[in-house]
């Protein structure tokens, strides 16, 4: 298992990663594709999915396929996530 450290330096080491969580947080029972995501944070595609799958790694996000399309939503059901949550309450 990381050290603390190494995990929010993994999570949250960049503004893209930032943009991104801040995206899931902002409704976390909506799920996103990876198209939206990048059209909602005006993030490149490579980012996105290379930063999907580092939260992916922690548990912090479901994803789900339909179809062809995967589908990301924030995991309400990770302790960790459920914190990170908390961090964006009240940011609009």
């Amino acid at each position: 298992m990381a050290k603390p450290e190494e995990i929010v330096t993994d999570l949250l080491g960049s503004p893209s990663k930032v943009k991104i969580l801040a995206l899931l947080c902002s409704n976390p029972k909506r799920e996103y594709s990876l198209g939206e995501i990048v059209k909602h944070t005006k993030l490149c595609f490579k980012t996105v999915s290379t930063t999907i799958r580092i939260f992916k790694k922690y548990g912090i996000i479901r994803e789900r396929r339909y179809g062809p399309a995967k589908l990301i939503s924030i995991n309400t059901q990770n302790p960790l996530a459920k914190k990170i949550i908390r961090l964006f309450e009240g940011e609009t």
